[in-house]
């Protein structure tokens, strides 16, 4: 798991009471998710990008066109930045110090210190600090919610793609 996320479970631990710990627990639940997610999105990305020759390299950077979905992915060091363009639409960034997953309508970005989370154009954001957390952690779990279905739905039509190419990623 990345620094920022390992951060945020950290975080929920320790303000686990009462009713917010269901909470806690479901949004810590949904942001691995997500992240597990994003990682078998690159990996397939990866892998059909390399099977096609669709990928470019300068100065350390990878950037890759796969030959379907519409999805792209830079890798500069440890930095990862998926988008996938048009119909459902989305980004994301995964560095050492940073987390984001973004569509349209709904985004969720944690780092070292903070989050921030935008769903339907309303912007919560805070520090990362337990009672902060545990006000917020409601709309958090909403915008991981909204935001699980898009980029599983990438990762299906990338291995959808995979596999009629005959590929094993």
């Amino acid at each position: 798991m990345s620094t920022p996320l390992s951060r945020l479970e950290e975080v929920s631990r320790s303000s686990r009471k009462g009713s917010v710990a269901l909470q806690m627990s479901s949004l810590i639940s949904e942001v691995v998710e997500l992240d597990r997610t994003v990682d078998q999105i690159a990996r397939y990305l990866e892998c059909l990008a390399s099977s096609k020759g669709g990928c470019t390299e300068l100065n350390g950077t990878s950037l890759c066109s796969a030959s379907c979905g519409d999805a792209f992915y830079m890798r500069d060091g440890s930095s990862l930045k998926i988008w996938k363009v048009g119909g459902n639409a989305l980004s994301v960034v995964k560095e050492p110090g940073a987390f984001l997953v973004s569509t349209k309508s709904f985004s969720l970005q944690v780092d070292q210190s903070s989050y921030r989370a935008r769903i339907w154009g309303n912007v919560i954001s805070g520090q990362l600090e337990a009672d902060q957390l545990s006000k917020d952690s409601q709309l958090l779990l909403q915008a991981a919610r909204k935001l699980l279905p898009k980029v599983k739905a990438l990762l299906d039509t990338l291995s959808q793609c995979a596999r009629s190419q005959g590929l094993k990623c």
